[in-house]
């Protein structure tokens, strides 16, 4: 039985809960595999041992980066290919903060922070 319109209304959805990055994905949503394209087609290939520099091989990447006042900020996202299922899966998200903008002030001795000027 469904509750009435008056106590649907009452009860209040729960907050989303903010978002934790890095964020990593170790298994398709699909079908539930662990294993990914480009890692198992390198698999075997002597001159190329990058688990053992602590890199992952990915298909594809994507980057989106904005300026703050303080620091640019890129987002990335990699991902790669299912092998079991074929879909495409991100493998990692991850959200990385340049170096603060400090500048000379205009012609003050003291450095300062800099901020965009508006207009």
């Amino acid at each position: 039985m469904k509750p009435d319109k008056k106590a649907r209304r009452r009860k209040r959805p729960d907050p989303p809960q903010p978002l934790v990055l890095p964020k990593h994905f170790p298994e398709c949503r699909v079908c539930g595999e662990t294993r990914v394209f480009c890692a198992e087609a390198m698999k075997g290939d002597a001159p190329l041992n990058l688990e053992s520099l602590g890199k992952t091989p990915a298909l594809f990447s994507y980057e989106y980066a904005y300026d703050t006042a303080l620091y640019p900020v890129r987002l990335i996202a990699i991902g790669d290919i299912c092998v079991e299922c074929g879909t495409p899966r991100t493998i990692v998200m991850d959200k990385l903060k340049g170096k603060p903008r400090i500048l000379k002030g205009d012609g003050g001795p003291a450095g300062g922070l800099m901020l965009p000027r508006g207009g």
